[in-house]
């Protein structure tokens, strides 16, 4: 019986593993060298730096949850400058539909490319989102329809 233990705990420890317990990769601070699937928190400071033409993606700052894991972290570029963010999303269920995009503030939109070619993310509610799980959401970040990400 002593030896079930230990190998009752194995898959448990797996378990636990798989669900957020991905590393960055040693001795590194930036978030293009983590895992792809992996939530990365970056840091939500120096929005003061960001002018009036910017406002309304200044208050797209921070983190923004979708469906199936998927998610989008928005934080100014403070090396590019006013209107500069750095996207970190996860914008599918493949490993590979993840990563790191510089964005620019156009209006009240925010624009970026990523492999799947040139993107807009706009203000909106969970309806625009066109997905059943964020219908109800209030204050949410669309893409296009069928991918947005929410806050509440």
């Amino acid at each position: 019986m002593r030896y079930l233990v230990p190998a009752l705990l194995v898959p448990i420890t797996l378990t636990l593993s798989a669900c957020g317990g991905g590393t960055q990769t040693p001795g590194s601070t930036n978030a293009a060298d983590a895992m792809p699937n992996e939530v990365i928190d970056l840091p939500v400071e120096g929005n003061d730096a960001i002018g009036n033409e910017s406002a309304v993606a200044n208050e797209w700052t921070g983190r923004w949850i979708g469906v199936e894991g998927t998610y989008a972290t928005i934080v100014p570029d403070e090396e590019v400058g006013p209107g500069h963010y750095r996207i970190n999303m996860k914008y599918g269920l493949d490993d590979t539909m993840a990563g790191n995009y510089s964005a620019v503030a156009e209006g009240d939109t925010l624009t970026f490319t990523r492999p799947d070619g040139d993107q807009v993310l706009k203000r909106g509610d969970g309806a625009a989102t066109g997905m059943k799980y964020l219908a109800e959401k209030k204050d949410c970040i669309v893409v296009k329809t069928g991918e947005g990400y929410c806050r509440d």
